[in-house]
């Protein structure tokens, strides 16, 4: 899987995104840990190999006396499994847990193990050496003092090799030790959270199966079961009860429920009682609210342990690709994070399919495929609320009831009082082209969105690179964001030169303003951008680059631009010239007024 870090982002639930595992900066996290061992490694290449071997065998006699040391003062052993006592991080002795069994051996090799050295710490022991303070990573003067002074000597060439390579190992073991915390740390994230919404899952079942049996609503018997039904039943109860792979724990507080709702309200009375038209009719509306309630319940649960298992199986995945960059990047310790990973996803599994049983039971005469269909997600339902439209609709109506005040008040102005409008302004080419090129990304929104609502692959017809295609929706967001800023600062540079507000910033500082933001969504983020300005430049190299389809497009586009060229172009000379600084009145004096039609 490629760019899985776009994967993750693509399939997180909103609500829950701070709680996904921190993908980018486990990685970064990986990265410092390779380059530290690079450099220890490149170090003792580049050293006579009995000076290296003295660093080596000093940091083993440093090790066996961590041991002893260690065992002296009933403290675990270097490689001790269990977690560190916070009585005893203050003792002489530094020892680290270890993630898996894995003793520390020193190689000829020298590659991309990770030396961890506990000694103790002496009144004569100094203090960049002092392991107490080298470990804490808290902003510790220790470390700073010991990376500092590692940079000055290295660039100056003033210190002895053997200094610099035992830094460099202290270096690529803190870093090491930095990845395997944090690793820890992003895992037992994710299982919190992930066992705090089962809870909180399981807990909501029992609610609703308590609120059931005191509804006082009418239950029927089901139907008899055939062979085939039977054993289908009896298949599926031995699926669901294995037990969980990997030492997870099950929950099973969900109680079983086996009942089943009556929904023949046209042939019988939900209670029982024979009254009148009017009473029965109220009943069977009461009796329908409830259902319906119900149904809703169990549905909206359902939904939440399928978005539970989708967040288990992506940071389940997440976890598996990292583990794998470690034992790529450090192979004598690979295996390390082996059985330490997040739960797989199979406890929201089966939750979810004792709702789908509990739901065919009471409401599809125990048909699981029926109740699966009838708690997808629908349009709405009111249960999956998607934000984005609603956000990007309401910026849309701002949009337009600015475009409407704007074009009110150059209309306005030069009806009733004869003013000229903002079209002869000398700022007005500014807002023109970039009026231009603001029209030509809403009309390559609406392409992508016609072009997605009908499948057709433009991706794969332009050769983009989906790892950074916008979406329809993205597009017209930035748009919207795009044309509020346009109409604000073409909204406020009229005012403000007819006079209409207080001049307290300068009409000129408006086009101004408008010309640097406009630069800014032309050239960032980069990574987005690139591929247009690459595009472009193809395009004007067309002789000497070979043709393609969408520089095909991109030069019918280009045709259809002239005039938005033209303004660009003479926004380029307004700031150029330095005539941006100008007032209108000057411009005026100076017969620098353009009358635009």
């Amino acid at each position: 899987m490629v760019e899985f870090g776009l994967k993750l982002e693509d399939n997180k639930v909103d609500e829950w995104s701070t709680q996904y595992i921190d993908y980018e900066k486990l990685k970064a996290v990986l990265k410092r840990a390779k380059a530290s061992a690079a450099n220890r490694d490149d170090l003792i290449k580049r050293m006579p190999s009995g000076a290296a071997a003295e660093v080596i065998q000093e940091r083993k006699d440093r090790l066996a006396m961590g041991g002893k040391l260690a065992s002296q003062n009933n403290l675990p052993p270097t490689d001790y499994k269990g977690p560190v006592s916070p009585a005893k991080k203050n003792t002489d002795v530094y020892y680290k847990p270890k993630l898996a069994h894995h003793p520390l051996e020193v190689t000829d090799k020298h590659s991309s193990s990770s030396l961890l050295v506990p000694y103790a710490a002496t009144d004569t022991t100094p203090l960049l050496n002092d392991p107490n303070k080298r470990m804490n990573r808290g902003g510790s003067w220790g470390t700073n003092i010991n990376q500092t002074m590692f940079k000055v000597t290295s660039y100056f060439g003033l210190a002895d090799d053997r200094i610099l390579l035992s830094q460099a190992y202290d270096d690529a073991d803190e870093k090491l030790d930095l990845f395997k915390e944090t690793y820890e740390q992003e895992v037992k994230k994710v299982n919190d959270f992930y066992q705090e919404k089962t809870d909180e899952i399981s807990q909501r079942m029992e609610v609703l199966v308590e609120s059931v049996d005191t509804s006082g609503l009418k239950i029927k018997k089901p139907r008899r079961e055939s062979g085939v039904d039977w054993i289908a039943n009896k298949f599926e109860a031995m699926m669901h009860r294995n037990p969980l792979h990997g030492g997870h724990r099950r929950n099973s507080s969900l109680p079983d429920v086996g009942l089943q709702f009556s929904e023949s309200l046209q042939d019988e009375d939900p209670d029982g009682d024979v009254g009148d038209d009017l009473a029965k009719k109220e009943k069977k509306e009461a009796f329908v609210r409830k259902s319906d309630s119900i149904k809703r319940a169990i549905t909206d649960i359902y939904r939440t342990s399928k978005l539970l298992n989708n967040f288990s199986i992506m940071n389940y995945t997440g976890f598996v690709k990292i583990a794998k960059k470690f034992d790529k990047t450090f192979p004598e310790q690979k295996g390390t994070f082996k059985g330490l990973n997040c739960d797989d996803g199979k406890q929201a599994d089966l939750l979810a399919a004792k709702m789908e049983r509990i739901f065919s039971k009471w409401f599809c005469d125990g048909d699981i495929r029926e109740a699966q269909a009838q708690m997808l997600p629908k349009k709405g339902d009111g249960l999956l609320m998607d934000w984005t439209q609603l956000r990007l609709g309401y910026r849309v109506g701002m949009c337009s009831i600015l475009a409407l005040w704007v074009a009110w008040d150059c209309v306005w102005g030069q009806i009733s009082k004869g003013e000229v409008s903002i079209g002869g302004r000398s700022a007005f080419p500014v807002f023109r082209g970039i009026f231009g090129l603001l029209a030509w990304h809403w009309f390559w929104g609406l392409s992508v969105y016609v072009w997605s609502r009908y499948r057709i692959n433009y991706i794969y017809l332009f050769e983009f690179d989906p790892r950074y295609v916008d979406t329809p929706v993205d597009i017209f967001n930035d748009a919207v964001d795009e044309t509020l800023v346009f109409l604000i600062c073409m909204l406020m540079y009229y005012k403000a030169d007819t006079g209409d507000m207080p001049l307290w910033i300068p009409p000129r500082a408006y086009p101004s303003f408008l010309i640097l933001y406009t630069v800014k969504c032309l050239l960032f983020p980069w990574k987005l951008r690139k591929p247009l300005w690459t595009a472009i430049g193809q395009v004007i190299r067309a002789p000497f680059v070979s043709p393609t389809f969408f520089l095909t497009y991109v030069g019918d586009v280009f045709t259809s631009m002239v005039k938005v060229f033209q303004d660009i172009l003479w926004t380029v000379c307004f700031v150029a010239t330095g005539d941006f600084l100008l007032s209108e009145a000057e411009h005026q004096q100076i017969d620098h007024v353009h009358a635009w039609t």
